[in-house]
């Protein structure tokens, strides 16, 4: 029986951003993932332990924090994933102190899979969105 790519993506975000149940990471990706999106300079490894802690890194930051899935594209042993998360900025995130703003962050993540576990991922994120809400960065325009 082949795997259902979007219900694991689904599960994912539930299990582990939702409920922040961050070792279950392990679950869900592969003893060798390769995470394409974390990046040296944000202190983190690309891989299961490095993801671990990006996620620690939002679940801290913004309380009450809920990912929605939008949508889930499936072909072959790969899966869009287009979110919004939702949260309240109350802890330091990358940092930028606490604002008690409320966030909405879309991203869209891809993810190859090998068997029932996620193997490698590439993400984009509305980041200058985010940034603006928080007040980081000048509203555009």
């Amino acid at each position: 029986m082949a795997t259902d790519y979007a219900d694991l993506a689904r599960r994912f975000y539930k299990e582990v951003m939702d409920n922040g149940n961050i070792e279950a990471v392990d679950d869900f990706c592969a003893a060798d993932y390769l995470d394409h999106s974390i990046k040296p300079e944000m202190g983190l490894t690309p891989d299961r332990e490095g993801l671990k802690g990006y996620v620690r890194m939002y679940l801290d930051a913004f309380s009450g924090l809920r990912v929605d899935v939008e949508d889930v594209l499936v072909e072959g042993n790969k899966a869009a994933v287009r979110t919004t998360f939702h949260g309240t900025h109350t802890g330091a995130f990358m940092g930028i102190e606490p604002t008690g703003k409320h966030i909405t962050y879309e991203s869209i993540d891809m993810v190859r899979f090998k068997g029932d576990k996620a193997v490698e991922h590439w993400g984009w994120g509305d980041d200058a969105g985010l940034l603006m809400t928080l007040g980081v960065l000048p509203p555009l325009g």
